[in-house]
């Protein structure tokens, strides 16, 4: 099948954004129709395999040995089921290392197409995972909010701010969890398209709930390349809306996926820099989490909650979070405890200096903000 040569420029001009990452407003190309599977495994031994296999589906097949490849016609409907049954026959390494592209009936591989090469362990973890579409494209989303409250003071136990907790919905209403949402969005290699849709989901309830209100939206350093780029879309949201940039802490979780701290520090830095709040989540959880809170000096940082959990009845941790607390102080940092569910826990924490309090204790989650006091 003949290679039809496209010029680069025109390729790079056709997928540059008019606003905003490219790789973050992508959504996946619907394959359910006709055409041709091309395979390049990453040794002879693989291709043997994978053609073996086709030839005990009784599917007619191409083998390239000089370019490493296989080529099947897919009629409509089976693409999935054709790319499941092929990883489940070679190793998960292989799965992950053989590349694969769908080309549809009618046309021959074209320039463009190659920006759409997936392994074989993504395409069949797309198509088990049907309803990621459905997050992403924003139509499944939900969002709870639980309250973050003052530890003391004259406002003590009243909502200081909320967490926006973004879950998804799949057949029946059943809720998804986040950790579910991007465990599958990573096997997907679609995790930058689900944080995108799930901040600007959040900003749009945020909204809606109140717009003067104060919000803690969470989203993934590891799912934004530049944040100028990636994070363009969410501003212009956040401005559309109505809402003041300084009602919104955008909140880094799961930072010890980050393999640079310098990566997490340019984020939160440019984030502060357009006027927003900044803090990091699960401090304390690795010595990963610590770096970027003394490169950028958060606004808020909220420890781990496996430190929180029987806190005042463990003197390991409680010496853990008192220095936890020291160190963000110096920093500026006010310090949220996160995961309080117990009032000896809680008033331990109001002794050792936390600033505010976040946990069952004080509210779960649900589907409108609590009512703050006056002046709030």
């Amino acid at each position: 099948m003949p290679l039809v040569v496209v010029s680069r420029n025109k390729a790079e001009k056709a997928r540059r954004p008019a606003s905003g990452c490219g790789r973050c407003g992508a959504l996946p190309v619907n394959e359910d129709g006709p055409g041709h599977l091309f395979l390049w495994p990453p040794v002879a031994h693989t291709l043997a395999k994978l053609s073996t296999q086709l030839t005990a589906f009784g599917r007619e097949h191409e083998v390239d040995g000089a370019q490493g490849r296989l080529a099947v016609e897919v009629a409509a409907g089976q693409l999935g089921r054709l790319c499941a049954d092929l990883a489940g026959g070679i190793g998960e390494q292989e799965a992950r290392d053989t590349n694969v592209l769908f080309v549809p009936e009618g046309r021959a591989p074209a320039f463009d197409d190659f920006a759409r090469v997936l392994s074989l362990d993504v395409a069949r973890n797309r198509a088990r995972y049907e309803w990621l579409k459905g997050l992403i494209g924003g139509r499944n989303l939900t969002c709870h909010f639980q309250p973050i409250v003052a530890a003391a003071g004259a406002g003590a136990g009243a909502p200081f701010a909320h967490e926006i907790l973004v879950r998804g919905r799949g057949d029946g209403g059943v809720l998804i969890s986040p950790g579910m949402m991007f465990e599958v969005a990573r096997k997907c290699d679609l995790l930058f398209q689900l944080d995108r849709a799930a901040r600007e989901t959040a900003v749009r309830r945020a909204a809606a709930a109140d717009s003067t209100g104060r919000y803690f939206i969470n989203f993934a350093p590891s799912a934004l390349y530049d944040p100028e780029s990636c994070l363009r879309s969410t501003l212009a949201l956040v401005d559309a809306s109505g809402m003041k940039r300084d009602r919104l802490v955008f909140e880094a979780i799961e930072t010890e996926r980050v393999a640079s701290a310098d990566h997490v520090a340019k984020i939160l830095d440019y984030l502060r820099a357009e006027g927003f709040q900044v803090a990091l989540d699960n401090v304390g959880a690795g010595y990963s989490t610590l770096n970027p809170m003394g490169a950028v000096k958060p606004d808020y940082v909220k420890i781990d909650r496996s430190l929180i959990t029987g806190v005042e009845s463990d003197a390991y941790k409680g010496a853990i979070v008192r220095r936890l607390i020291d160190l963000a102080h110096e920093v500026g940092a006010r310090v949220i405890a996160q995961g309080v569910e117990k009032r000896p826990g809680a008033d331990w924490l109001v002794e050792a200096g936390a600033d505010l309090l976040q946990g069952w204790l004080f509210g779960k989650p649900a589907d409108a903000p609590r009512a703050r006091p006056a002046g709030g």
